[in-house]
């Protein structure tokens, strides 16, 4: 049990220091980046990056509220419905890419993906909310990591056939945006790995501490 632990945990690994290469060489304008699943990915990658003396490298990052959580069960400020996302999206994106100082922006969004309905959705919420305040030329794109082996939804496969999304699979998404974990998040302010085995026994750690080893014992630095 402990070696499929570790590893999932060295595939997830993988898959981030794949999404930190992919950035330095495409080098984005900025990264959108959903809470609160894919806030750990870019926890990660921002870890490699100052391991490898790098963090300069990365651009800026958008941090957009658009989960589907509860608010009254989280205790957590979350717009639940379309219309409220489309709305904090344009009002966020609008005030952020005013910061960068130019129209034609290069834009990564970066997120997990189990089925791909959650990052493709948001794809298209970003790309409608750059029409409508002024960014009609800049270019989006997106990476996911992404579990394999699962059945994807029909527009997220439409999205990667169209190499719009890039896809990095793990064997495991070691943080995930299933409720249960994410309010146990917000309730610690912190991030621990949860990862259910074959006897529903749950694994939990530091993530940014065994991410830190895994990178050592890598000898990327």
């Amino acid at each position: 049990m402990k070696k499929q632990f570790e590893d999932l945990l060295e595939s997830y690994y993988n898959g981030l220091y794949s999404a930190y290469q992919q950035i330095l060489m495409n080098r984005p304008d900025i990264i959108i980046v959903p809470l609160r699943g894919g806030e750990p990915l870019i926890r990660g990658i921002q870890l490699i990056a100052s391991l490898e003396r790098r963090s300069s490298e990365l651009p800026m990052i958008c941090f957009l509220k658009i989960g589907e959580i509860n608010p009254e069960m989280s205790g957590y400020p979350v717009p639940i419905h379309q219309q409220d996302k489309d709305r904090i999206v344009r009002e966020k994106l609008a005030t952020t890419f005013k910061k960068i100082g130019k129209t034609n922006l290069k834009i990564l969004l970066l997120d997990e993906a189990q089925y791909g309905g959650s990052i493709s959705k948001n794809f298209q919420i970003i790309e409608r909310a750059m029409k409508k305040i002024g960014y009609p030329d800049s270019k989006l794109g997106a990476i996911a990591i992404a579990e394999h082996k699962l059945q994807r939804r029909p527009l997220f496969k439409r999205l990667v056939e169209e190499k719009k999304i890039f896809v990095i699979p793990v064997e495991k998404l070691v943080t995930t945006d299933r409720q249960q974990y994410l309010l146990n998040l917000i309730r610690r302010g912190r991030y621990s790995v949860s990862i259910g085995t074959s006897s529903n026994t749950t694994h939990r750690l530091n993530l940014l501490s065994r991410l830190e080893k895994l990178h050592k014992s890598h000898k990327h630095i």
